[in-house]
Protein backbone atom coordinates (compact mmCIF):
# COMPACT_ATOMS: atom_id res chain seq x y z
CA UNK A 1 0.00 0.00 0.00
CA UNK A 2 1.22 3.48 -0.10
CA UNK A 3 2.20 5.16 3.03
CA UNK A 4 2.83 8.97 3.24
CA UNK A 5 4.73 11.56 5.16
CA UNK A 6 2.69 12.26 8.49
CA UNK A 7 -0.73 11.00 9.71
CA UNK A 8 -3.92 13.01 11.32
CA UNK A 9 -5.99 11.43 13.71
CA UNK A 10 -9.25 9.88 12.67
CA UNK A 11 -11.07 11.40 16.19
CA UNK A 12 -10.55 8.28 18.03
CA UNK A 13 -6.71 8.06 18.67
CA UNK A 14 -5.91 5.89 15.69
CA UNK A 15 -3.43 7.31 13.19
CA UNK A 16 -5.18 7.68 9.79
CA UNK A 17 -3.71 7.89 6.34
CA UNK A 18 -5.19 10.66 4.54
CA UNK A 19 -6.74 10.50 0.96
CA UNK A 20 -4.37 11.84 -1.19
CA UNK A 21 -5.01 14.37 -3.46
CA UNK A 22 -2.56 16.17 -6.47
CA UNK A 23 -2.85 19.23 -4.49
CA UNK A 24 -1.73 17.55 -1.09
CA UNK A 25 2.03 17.74 0.18
CA UNK A 26 1.92 14.00 1.20
CA UNK A 27 4.99 12.43 -0.73
CA UNK A 28 4.00 8.68 -1.66
CA UNK A 29 7.33 6.10 -1.24
CA UNK A 30 6.31 3.70 -3.89
CA UNK A 31 6.08 4.12 -7.74
CA UNK A 32 3.28 4.18 -9.09
CA UNK A 33 2.38 3.78 -13.22
CA UNK A 34 -0.36 5.28 -15.37
CA UNK A 35 -1.87 2.92 -17.66
CA UNK A 36 -3.35 4.75 -20.80
CA UNK A 37 -6.69 3.34 -22.11
CA UNK A 38 -6.14 3.20 -25.88
CA UNK A 39 -8.26 0.98 -27.22
CA UNK A 40 -6.18 0.19 -29.83
CA UNK A 41 -2.84 0.77 -32.20
CA UNK A 42 -3.35 4.36 -34.19
CA UNK A 43 -3.10 2.97 -37.64
CA UNK A 44 -1.77 6.77 -38.76
CA UNK A 45 1.69 5.53 -37.00
CA UNK A 46 1.86 2.89 -39.33
CA UNK A 47 0.56 4.52 -42.15
CA UNK A 48 2.67 8.06 -41.95
CA UNK A 49 5.64 9.11 -40.47
CA UNK A 50 5.02 9.47 -36.77
CA UNK A 51 6.72 10.74 -33.72
CA UNK A 52 8.00 10.74 -29.99
CA UNK A 53 8.14 14.03 -28.45
CA UNK A 54 11.47 14.27 -26.12
CA UNK A 55 13.56 16.88 -24.71
CA UNK A 56 15.49 17.06 -28.15
CA UNK A 57 12.56 17.43 -29.94
CA UNK A 58 9.82 15.26 -32.16
CA UNK A 59 12.21 11.61 -33.33
CA UNK A 60 9.99 11.00 -36.82
CA UNK A 61 10.30 7.56 -38.27
CA UNK A 62 9.53 6.47 -41.64
CA UNK A 63 6.09 5.37 -42.70
CA UNK A 64 4.29 3.28 -45.46
CA UNK A 65 2.65 6.59 -47.58
CA UNK A 66 5.01 8.73 -48.58
CA UNK A 67 5.05 12.71 -47.70
CA UNK A 68 4.89 15.25 -49.62
CA UNK A 69 6.38 18.87 -48.66
CA UNK A 70 4.37 21.46 -50.67
CA UNK A 71 4.91 25.61 -50.88
CA UNK A 72 1.15 26.43 -50.64
CA UNK A 73 -1.76 26.06 -48.74
CA UNK A 74 -3.36 24.83 -52.06
CA UNK A 75 -1.75 21.93 -53.73
CA UNK A 76 -1.74 20.55 -57.03
CA UNK A 77 -0.86 17.38 -59.01
CA UNK A 78 -2.06 16.33 -62.21
CA UNK A 79 -3.57 12.91 -63.48
CA UNK A 80 -4.14 11.37 -66.67
CA UNK A 81 -7.41 10.02 -67.48
CA UNK A 82 -7.06 7.35 -70.76
CA UNK A 83 -9.99 7.81 -73.25
CA UNK A 84 -12.72 5.29 -72.97
CA UNK A 85 -12.45 2.18 -74.30
CA UNK A 86 -16.44 1.90 -74.65
CA UNK A 87 -18.72 3.45 -75.22
CA UNK A 88 -22.79 3.32 -74.68
CA UNK A 89 -25.60 2.80 -76.87
CA UNK A 90 -28.77 4.61 -75.66
CA UNK A 91 -31.19 4.29 -78.26
CA UNK A 92 -31.42 1.21 -80.29
CA UNK A 93 -29.85 1.30 -83.96
CA UNK A 94 -31.53 1.80 -87.15
CA UNK A 95 -30.68 2.69 -90.48
CA UNK A 96 -26.89 4.66 -90.06
CA UNK A 97 -27.48 7.01 -87.21
CA UNK A 98 -25.88 5.55 -83.43
CA UNK A 99 -27.05 7.22 -80.82
CA UNK A 100 -24.28 7.15 -77.60
CA UNK A 101 -23.43 8.38 -74.38
CA UNK A 102 -20.44 10.76 -74.36
CA UNK A 103 -17.34 8.82 -75.44
CA UNK A 104 -14.18 9.72 -76.91
CA UNK A 105 -14.81 8.42 -80.29
CA UNK A 106 -13.42 10.35 -83.37
CA UNK A 107 -14.17 10.08 -87.35
CA UNK A 108 -12.61 6.55 -88.68
CA UNK A 109 -12.76 4.91 -85.51
CA UNK A 110 -14.00 1.51 -85.54
CA UNK A 111 -16.36 -0.26 -82.77
CA UNK A 112 -17.27 -3.54 -81.80
CA UNK A 113 -21.01 -4.53 -80.21
CA UNK A 114 -19.88 -7.54 -78.06
CA UNK A 115 -23.53 -8.45 -77.63
CA UNK A 116 -24.69 -8.76 -81.39
CA UNK A 117 -20.43 -9.54 -82.40
CA UNK A 118 -20.97 -6.85 -84.65
CA UNK A 119 -18.68 -4.50 -86.38
CA UNK A 120 -19.18 -0.33 -88.02
CA UNK A 121 -16.90 2.26 -88.62
CA UNK A 122 -17.84 6.00 -87.61
CA UNK A 123 -17.93 7.96 -90.72
CA UNK A 124 -18.67 11.60 -89.23
CA UNK A 125 -19.67 12.79 -85.40
CA UNK A 126 -22.36 14.61 -85.38
CA UNK A 127 -22.05 15.44 -81.42
CA UNK A 128 -20.92 14.02 -78.39
CA UNK A 129 -23.78 11.67 -78.14
CA UNK A 130 -24.60 11.22 -82.34
CA UNK A 131 -22.20 9.58 -84.81
CA UNK A 132 -22.66 8.46 -88.55
CA UNK A 133 -21.49 4.63 -89.15
CA UNK A 134 -21.02 2.18 -92.21
CA UNK A 135 -21.66 -1.76 -90.94
CA UNK A 136 -18.76 -4.02 -91.56
CA UNK A 137 -17.65 -7.41 -91.46
CA UNK A 138 -19.91 -10.56 -92.54
CA UNK A 139 -22.79 -9.80 -90.03
CA UNK A 140 -24.66 -6.02 -90.37
CA UNK A 141 -23.63 -3.64 -87.11
CA UNK A 142 -26.62 -3.89 -84.77
CA UNK A 143 -26.93 -2.16 -81.12
CA UNK A 144 -29.29 -1.77 -78.72
CA UNK A 145 -30.00 0.51 -76.14
CA UNK A 146 -27.77 -0.34 -72.95
CA UNK A 147 -25.25 -2.05 -75.19
CA UNK A 148 -21.64 -1.94 -74.41
CA UNK A 149 -19.20 -0.72 -77.76
CA UNK A 150 -15.62 -1.27 -77.60
CA UNK A 151 -13.74 1.82 -79.61
CA UNK A 152 -11.52 -0.09 -81.73
CA UNK A 153 -8.21 1.40 -84.05
CA UNK A 154 -9.42 3.23 -86.80
CA UNK A 155 -9.70 2.42 -90.31
CA UNK A 156 -8.33 4.65 -92.86
CA UNK A 157 -8.69 4.18 -96.72
CA UNK A 158 -5.88 4.31 -99.04
CA UNK A 159 -3.42 7.44 -99.81
CA UNK A 160 -5.53 8.81 -96.87
CA UNK A 161 -5.21 13.10 -96.18
CA UNK A 162 -6.56 14.93 -93.36
CA UNK A 163 -6.49 12.65 -90.41
CA UNK A 164 -8.98 13.13 -87.06
CA UNK A 165 -7.15 14.49 -84.29
CA UNK A 166 -7.77 13.34 -80.43
CA UNK A 167 -6.18 15.02 -77.70
CA UNK A 168 -6.60 14.92 -74.02
CA UNK A 169 -4.98 16.81 -71.36
CA UNK A 170 -4.27 16.20 -67.89
CA UNK A 171 -6.58 16.66 -65.56
CA UNK A 172 -5.75 19.32 -62.55
CA UNK A 173 -6.23 17.61 -59.06
CA UNK A 174 -6.26 20.05 -55.98
CA UNK A 175 -6.83 19.67 -52.21
CA UNK A 176 -5.87 22.34 -49.26
CA UNK A 177 -3.88 22.32 -46.18
CA UNK A 178 -5.99 22.21 -42.48
CA UNK A 179 -4.36 24.02 -39.65
CA UNK A 180 -3.62 22.01 -36.57
CA UNK A 181 -3.20 23.05 -33.33
CA UNK A 182 -3.26 20.98 -30.24
CA UNK A 183 -1.69 22.80 -27.08
CA UNK A 184 -1.17 21.38 -23.29
CA UNK A 185 -0.40 23.77 -20.20
CA UNK A 186 0.72 22.92 -17.22
CA UNK A 187 1.12 25.96 -13.56
CA UNK A 188 4.53 25.95 -12.98
CA UNK A 189 3.81 24.72 -9.19
CA UNK A 190 2.45 21.56 -11.03
CA UNK A 191 5.46 21.42 -13.61
CA UNK A 192 7.74 20.51 -10.32
CA UNK A 193 5.41 18.22 -8.87
CA UNK A 194 6.17 14.44 -7.97
CA UNK A 195 2.53 13.07 -8.08
CA UNK A 196 1.14 11.40 -10.79
CA UNK A 197 3.17 8.26 -11.41
CA UNK A 198 5.82 10.24 -13.43
CA UNK A 199 9.42 12.39 -12.39
CA UNK A 200 8.17 14.63 -15.50
CA UNK A 201 4.35 14.96 -14.95
CA UNK A 202 4.69 17.45 -18.50
CA UNK A 203 6.28 15.41 -20.35
CA UNK A 204 3.22 13.07 -19.78
CA UNK A 205 0.67 15.08 -20.88
CA UNK A 206 2.74 15.93 -23.84
CA UNK A 207 3.47 12.85 -25.27
CA UNK A 208 -0.53 11.68 -24.65
CA UNK A 209 -1.56 14.90 -26.09
CA UNK A 210 0.68 14.05 -29.46
CA UNK A 211 -1.08 10.80 -29.58
CA UNK A 212 -4.65 12.31 -29.23
CA UNK A 213 -3.61 14.67 -32.19
CA UNK A 214 -2.21 12.05 -34.43
CA UNK A 215 -5.36 10.37 -33.99
CA UNK A 216 -7.44 13.22 -34.90
CA UNK A 217 -5.31 13.83 -37.81
CA UNK A 218 -5.32 10.42 -39.05
CA UNK A 219 -9.69 10.60 -38.76
CA UNK A 220 -9.16 13.66 -41.13
CA UNK A 221 -7.12 12.36 -43.10
CA UNK A 222 -9.52 9.20 -43.84
CA UNK A 223 -13.33 11.39 -43.66
CA UNK A 224 -12.31 14.93 -44.08
CA UNK A 225 -13.29 17.49 -46.66
CA UNK A 226 -12.59 20.85 -48.07
CA UNK A 227 -14.43 23.91 -48.78
CA UNK A 228 -17.74 23.40 -50.58
CA UNK A 229 -17.40 24.42 -54.90
CA UNK A 230 -14.28 25.97 -55.78
CA UNK A 231 -13.35 27.99 -52.83
CA UNK A 232 -10.56 27.32 -50.71
CA UNK A 233 -11.82 28.12 -47.30
CA UNK A 234 -15.25 28.13 -44.93
CA UNK A 235 -16.69 31.03 -43.49
CA UNK A 236 -16.29 31.45 -39.84
CA UNK A 237 -19.59 30.57 -37.80
CA UNK A 238 -21.03 32.82 -35.11
CA UNK A 239 -18.60 31.72 -32.95
CA UNK A 240 -15.22 32.21 -34.40
CA UNK A 241 -15.44 35.22 -37.43
CA UNK A 242 -12.18 33.53 -39.12
CA UNK A 243 -13.04 31.78 -42.15
CA UNK A 244 -11.02 27.94 -42.32
CA UNK A 245 -9.72 25.93 -44.36
CA UNK A 246 -9.90 22.34 -44.46
CA UNK A 247 -8.74 18.88 -46.63
CA UNK A 248 -10.53 16.34 -48.57
CA UNK A 249 -10.03 12.83 -46.90
CA UNK A 250 -9.35 9.61 -48.77
CA UNK A 251 -13.21 8.40 -48.05
CA UNK A 252 -14.13 11.28 -50.27
CA UNK A 253 -11.62 11.32 -52.98
CA UNK A 254 -12.64 7.60 -53.89
CA UNK A 255 -14.02 7.93 -57.21
CA UNK A 256 -15.57 4.30 -57.12
CA UNK A 257 -17.99 2.70 -54.25
CA UNK A 258 -19.34 -0.36 -54.22
CA UNK A 259 -22.90 -1.39 -52.54
CA UNK A 260 -22.97 -4.80 -50.87
CA UNK A 261 -26.66 -4.50 -50.44
CA UNK A 262 -25.93 -6.22 -47.12
CA UNK A 263 -24.79 -9.59 -48.54
CA UNK A 264 -20.84 -9.22 -48.61
CA UNK A 265 -20.30 -12.87 -50.35
CA UNK A 266 -16.48 -14.43 -51.29
CA UNK A 267 -17.72 -13.84 -54.81
CA UNK A 268 -18.42 -10.14 -54.32
CA UNK A 269 -15.23 -9.31 -52.49
CA UNK A 270 -13.22 -11.86 -55.10
CA UNK A 271 -14.68 -10.73 -58.17
CA UNK A 272 -17.11 -8.05 -58.31
CA UNK A 273 -14.73 -5.33 -55.95
CA UNK A 274 -11.52 -5.44 -57.93
CA UNK A 275 -12.87 -5.66 -61.12
CA UNK A 276 -14.39 -1.68 -60.52
CA UNK A 277 -10.73 -0.53 -59.86
CA UNK A 278 -9.42 -0.65 -63.18
CA UNK A 279 -6.06 1.50 -62.73
CA UNK A 280 -4.74 -1.18 -60.00
CA UNK A 281 -2.61 -3.84 -61.75
CA UNK A 282 -2.02 -6.74 -59.94
CA UNK A 283 1.56 -5.92 -58.90
CA UNK A 284 0.32 -3.53 -57.12
CA UNK A 285 -1.08 -4.00 -53.19
CA UNK A 286 -3.96 -2.42 -51.64
CA UNK A 287 -4.94 -1.41 -48.37
CA UNK A 288 -8.55 -2.53 -47.30
CA UNK A 289 -9.52 -1.02 -43.63
CA UNK A 290 -12.51 -1.88 -42.14
CA UNK A 291 -14.24 -3.04 -38.84
CA UNK A 292 -13.41 -6.14 -36.65
CA UNK A 293 -17.12 -7.40 -37.62
CA UNK A 294 -16.45 -6.60 -41.63
CA UNK A 295 -12.87 -7.82 -41.43
CA UNK A 296 -14.13 -10.93 -38.82
CA UNK A 297 -16.51 -12.07 -41.36
CA UNK A 298 -13.43 -12.25 -44.23
CA UNK A 299 -11.46 -13.86 -42.21
CA UNK A 300 -14.33 -16.55 -41.39
CA UNK A 301 -14.24 -17.03 -45.14
CA UNK A 302 -10.04 -17.53 -44.57
CA UNK A 303 -10.83 -20.30 -42.39
CA UNK A 304 -13.49 -22.35 -44.90
CA UNK A 305 -11.08 -21.41 -47.71
CA UNK A 306 -13.67 -19.05 -49.56
CA UNK A 307 -11.01 -16.96 -49.64
CA UNK A 308 -6.99 -17.76 -50.15
CA UNK A 309 -4.01 -15.91 -48.22
CA UNK A 310 -0.96 -15.12 -49.79
CA UNK A 311 1.38 -17.28 -47.84
CA UNK A 312 4.34 -15.82 -49.22
CA UNK A 313 3.34 -12.56 -48.83
CA UNK A 314 5.40 -9.55 -46.91
CA UNK A 315 2.85 -7.02 -45.19
CA UNK A 316 3.35 -3.61 -45.64
CA UNK A 317 2.43 -2.88 -42.26
CA UNK A 318 3.67 -5.63 -40.20
CA UNK A 319 6.92 -4.01 -39.68
CA UNK A 320 5.18 -1.05 -37.88
CA UNK A 321 3.67 -3.39 -35.49
CA UNK A 322 0.46 -4.01 -37.13
CA UNK A 323 -1.39 -7.25 -37.44
CA UNK A 324 -2.67 -8.04 -40.96
CA UNK A 325 -3.68 -10.48 -43.19
CA UNK A 326 -2.62 -10.36 -47.22
CA UNK A 327 -5.54 -12.36 -49.38
CA UNK A 328 -5.64 -13.23 -52.83
CA UNK A 329 -8.40 -11.32 -55.60
CA UNK A 330 -9.10 -11.92 -59.16
CA UNK A 331 -6.73 -8.64 -59.66
CA UNK A 332 -4.51 -7.40 -56.80
CA UNK A 333 -3.85 -8.93 -53.38
CA UNK A 334 -5.74 -7.04 -50.45
CA UNK A 335 -3.89 -6.68 -46.92
CA UNK A 336 -6.90 -6.48 -44.12
CA UNK A 337 -6.34 -3.78 -41.96
CA UNK A 338 -8.58 -3.30 -38.80
CA UNK A 339 -9.10 -0.25 -37.95
CA UNK A 340 -11.08 1.27 -35.27
CA UNK A 341 -12.70 4.21 -36.53
CA UNK A 342 -14.19 1.72 -39.10
CA UNK A 343 -16.05 0.32 -35.89
CA UNK A 344 -17.95 4.13 -34.69
CA UNK A 345 -19.93 6.38 -35.95
CA UNK A 346 -21.93 4.78 -38.77
CA UNK A 347 -18.84 3.43 -40.16
CA UNK A 348 -19.35 -0.53 -38.53
CA UNK A 349 -20.54 -1.41 -42.23
CA UNK A 350 -17.93 0.33 -44.66
CA UNK A 351 -14.48 -0.35 -45.48
CA UNK A 352 -12.20 1.33 -47.84
CA UNK A 353 -10.33 0.45 -50.46
CA UNK A 354 -6.85 2.29 -51.62
CA UNK A 355 -3.40 1.92 -53.05
CA UNK A 356 -0.97 3.50 -50.53
CA UNK A 357 1.65 4.26 -52.92
CA UNK A 358 -1.01 6.40 -55.19
CA UNK A 359 -1.60 8.48 -51.99
CA UNK A 360 0.55 11.05 -49.64
CA UNK A 361 0.28 12.70 -46.45
CA UNK A 362 0.87 16.27 -47.90
CA UNK A 363 2.45 19.14 -45.70
CA UNK A 364 3.20 22.73 -45.99
CA UNK A 365 7.17 23.76 -46.01
CA UNK A 366 8.34 23.35 -42.14
CA UNK A 367 4.83 23.03 -40.85
CA UNK A 368 4.89 19.04 -40.69
CA UNK A 369 4.02 17.28 -37.41
CA UNK A 370 6.31 19.17 -34.79
CA UNK A 371 6.07 20.81 -31.09
CA UNK A 372 5.69 24.47 -30.46
CA UNK A 373 7.16 25.23 -26.70
CA UNK A 374 7.35 28.08 -24.58
CA UNK A 375 3.51 29.85 -26.44
CA UNK A 376 2.42 31.36 -23.40
CA UNK A 377 1.58 35.02 -22.97
CA UNK A 378 3.69 37.22 -20.49
CA UNK A 379 0.89 37.26 -17.46
CA UNK A 380 0.58 33.30 -17.77
CA UNK A 381 2.26 31.53 -14.51
CA UNK A 382 2.67 28.60 -16.25
CA UNK A 383 4.37 26.79 -19.23
CA UNK A 384 2.15 25.88 -22.53
CA UNK A 385 3.31 24.37 -25.54
CA UNK A 386 1.43 22.68 -28.56
CA UNK A 387 1.79 20.23 -31.07
CA UNK A 388 0.56 21.87 -34.90
CA UNK A 389 0.99 21.05 -38.52
CA UNK A 390 -1.08 21.73 -41.32
CA UNK A 391 -1.32 19.03 -43.55
CA UNK A 392 -3.63 17.43 -46.56
CA UNK A 393 -4.32 14.13 -48.31
CA UNK A 394 -2.96 14.13 -51.20
CA UNK A 395 -3.62 11.93 -54.51
CA UNK A 396 -2.03 11.65 -57.80
CA UNK A 397 -4.42 9.88 -59.36
CA UNK A 398 -7.88 11.78 -58.01
CA UNK A 399 -9.19 8.86 -56.37
CA UNK A 400 -8.88 6.61 -59.40
CA UNK A 401 -8.12 3.97 -57.18
CA UNK A 402 -9.73 4.03 -54.32
CA UNK A 403 -13.28 2.14 -53.17
CA UNK A 404 -15.49 2.57 -51.13
CA UNK A 405 -17.82 0.17 -50.08
CA UNK A 406 -20.85 0.51 -48.65
CA UNK A 407 -23.39 -2.05 -46.62
CA UNK A 408 -21.20 -4.72 -46.13
CA UNK A 409 -23.45 -6.79 -43.84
Amino acid sequence: MATYKGTTSDGLGVQATPAFAATQMGQRTIWDKIKLNYARNLKIIALFADGEISEEGLTKKAGMVSKWQVDSPRFESYNYTPPDITATVTADFTGTTLKIATANVKPYDTLFNGATRTNARVDSVTDANTCEVTSFGTTAFSASAGDSLFINATAYNENSSGPTIFSKDFDNVYNTLQIVREPVAISNSMLKSKFYATNDYFKLLKEINLINMMARVERSWLFGDRASGTGNTTAGGSAHSDSFRTTRGALNWAANTFDMKGNMTPFKFRTEVPAILTTVTESQKAICLGGYQTIGRIKEWMNAQAIYPVTDAKSALKEYGVDTEVVRTNNMPLELVTHQAFDKGGMEKTMLIFVPENNVFAYLKDRDIRPVVGIQNNDVDGQIDSVECEFGCGTIDGGASTLRVDNCW
